[in-house]
């Protein structure tokens, strides 16, 4: 397979799926636009139909593509917005959207430290926008979230003109990045001095702290988001569909 390296240790379907993944994200192969069909596929990547066959189901199932029968299999148009709003689990203490605004307390370019190094698979040397904001709910802060982005996985955005409307949806599709999804962590922690102080409350109280991390489409994190809550205020409510 042309993409494959020599010691690559995934099944060959996958590295033809992470080939596809990685064509898609970067905008060779277009959205809305049809792929070759299998046969023209496996002899592009020199692999068997029935490689090629496995690896157009997984992309599928990760829906960067859907199979017509009659027609075809379409690049999927990007699914950031979907995605990203998959994991606001966060509702007020009555099980209510929260409803209100961001209030940003700073923006500013920094080097990741170790914890950020290890989730966003990043050197020590390479940047990262930290974003700092406060989301109030009722005229009260009842969030405090830190926000880390590794500027060098958006190499065509100018982050000197982030908005401060952000969402990881938007700058994703602002430079043409699938978004595949992500993982989130919750945990019960204790309020630190600038949690404490953001938030109006007092060192060591009990916070509701989640993390979450969002993957592009090739796997790549792009984002690191991590929300202290008011436990008096918000709750977690995890949705299935």
């Amino acid at each position: 397979m042309r993409h494959a390296s020599k010691f690559s240790t995934r099944h060959l379907y996958l590295q033809v799926r992470d080939a596809l993944a990685q064509e898609i994200a970067t905008g060779k192969r277009k959205s809305g636009g049809l792929l070759p069909n299998e046969i023209d596929l496996s002899r592009e990547f020199g692999v068997s139909i029935g490689t090629m066959r496995k690896a157009l189901e997984v992309l599928a199932k990760e829906k960067l593509v859907t199979r017509q029968p009659g027609r075809g299999t379409l690049v999927c148009e990007p699914l950031g917005a979907e995605v990203a709003t998959r994991f606001d689990s966060l509702l007020s203490e009555q099980g209510e959207p929260l409803t209100g605004e961001n209030s940003y307390i700073d923006i500013s370019e920094s080097l990741p430290n170790a914890v950020e190094q290890q989730e966003l698979r990043l050197r020590s040397n390479e940047a990262i926008l930290v974003i700092k904001r406060t989301f109030n709910y009722r005229d009260r802060p009842v969030i405090y979230e830190e926000i880390s982005l590794p500027t060098g996985r958006f190499p065509t955005f100018d982050f000197t003109s982030i908005a401060k409307s952000y969402r990881i949806s938007t700058l994703a599709d602002q430079c043409g990045i699938h978004l595949l999804g992500g993982k989130e962590k919750v945990e019960v922690g204790a309020a630190d001095s600038e949690v404490a102080t953001r938030l109006g409350i007092e060192v060591g109280t009990p916070v509701l702290q989640t993390c979450r991390v969002m993957f592009s489409s090739d796997e790549q994190p792009l984002e690191r988001r991590v929300a202290h809550c008011r436990v008096e205020a918000v709750q977690y409510i995890a949705r299935y569909t």
